[in-house]
């Protein structure tokens, strides 16, 4: 009797040490999960700023395409219309040049009439 209860001691203790032993590769598994789970909380502030940046940035530039683009539009108007005033300087000019061809042949006529 007394091998029996040795032996059930012995196993009584072989499974309170296995226990132990499970007990800190759990504890050791939960305290390496921690620090992942810490480890990747840091990550994803670092990328939630990241982000936020970026979209800030994204706003920034959004904002400046739009002000190029009524910039752009407002300078195309300007050349258009100096591009018409162009234009009809040119055609006054045209027409003043032929006015003041007519009055030369009127000149020339008067003069050569007097003489």
């Amino acid at each position: 009797m007394s091998n029996v209860v040795e032996a059930y001691e012995r196993t009584i203790a072989e499974l309170i040490s296995e226990k132990e032993i499970l007990i800190r590769n759990h504890e050791a598994e939960c305290e390496s999960l921690k620090q992942d789970n810490e480890i990747n909380a840091q990550h994803l502030e670092s990328l939630e700023k990241t982000f936020s940046n970026l979209y800030a940035a994204n706003t920034k530039i959004d904002e400046a395409l739009r002000n190029h683009s009524q910039e752009s539009a407002k300078l195309k108007a300007q050349i258009k219309k100096e591009e018409l005033y162009r234009i009809s300087i040119n055609e006054q000019l045209i027409q003043k040049s032929k006015e003041n061809e007519e009055l030369v042949k009127i000149c020339d006529e008067l003069i050569s009439e007097t003489n």
